[in-house]
């Protein structure tokens, strides 16, 4: 009997795809051309889905990128929102695809921004701050405003005022 052999697949963007085995070199190619937009390792991860498989529900979104029901839903209705994917039926039937080129018409995409001045002001402002409070404020999605404040405390600009697992927690400006 033969000793296994072993693949060794290439993270995209410092994750390894669950599901790498279903994209191409092209597909991959197409991920990275996302890179610098507004977008989550999810959402990108759900458009390489939809570019392979055409088609994608919020059951398989959760299934690739390992996520619950609920965030699934937020995240494809953002990429709707914006034009990025359209959606087809309602409730559980729901399924979304790439929209189809209309000459004149894009999708928006917006080069993703540094907000972490936009964060630290606020903070800054008000003394201490939820994550709600500062989604609110700065008109933010809440993964955008996860993801920033996520990179602040590992920057040590900010600390939380309580236990991270702290439904309450707030962020303050570190002294």
């Amino acid at each position: 009997m033969d000793p296994p052999t072993f693949r060794i697949v290439e993270p995209i963007s410092g994750y390894l795809f669950k599901q790498a085995r279903c994209l191409t070199e092209k597909q991959r190619r197409g991920l990275k051309n996302f890179s610098t937009t507004d977008l989550s390792e999810r959402q990108r991860y759900g458009l390489a889905f939809i570019r392979h498989r055409g088609r994608l529900n919020n059951n398989e979104y959760c299934r690739i990128n390992d996520c619950d029901s609920r965030e699934a839903t937020n995240e494809l209705s953002e990429l709707v929102k914006r034009k990025i994917v359209e959606q087809h039926g309602t409730r559980r039937w729901t399924f979304y695809t790439l929209p189809e080129a209309k000459p004149g018409i894009q999708p928006e995409l917006r080069t993703r921004g540094n907000r972490r001045v936009d964060i630290l002001k606020a903070i800054g402002g008000k003394g201490d701050m939820s994550r709600k409070e500062i989604q609110d404020e700065l008109k933010m999605p809440s993964v955008t405003v996860l993801y920033w404040l996520r990179r602040l405390i590992r920057d040590k600009k900010i600390e939380r005022t309580t236990n991270a697992k702290n439904p309450n927690v707030r962020y303050r400006l570190k002294a």
